[in-house]
């Protein structure tokens, strides 16, 4: 079985928001999360991207 999450990703063009996006996705990456598609220019201004993300419940490990 798996489980889904969406994470806000703020891209407002500075180059440490990109940074900051990078050690999100990483820091979900160890958790055991794998990303299954990204929906870009959302939200204020066009400048977050939504990462639908998914990994195998316990019970399925």
């Amino acid at each position: 079985m798996w489980e889904y999450k969406i994470e806000v990703l703020d891209l407002q063009g500075a180059e440490n928001s990109l940074a900051e996006s990078e050690k999100q996705l990483d820091s979900l990456g160890r958790q055991g999360w794998e990303a299954v598609s990204f929906i870009p220019k959302v939200g204020k201004g066009d400048s977050w991207c939504l990462a639908v993300l998914k990994r195998q419940t316990r019970e399925s490990q």
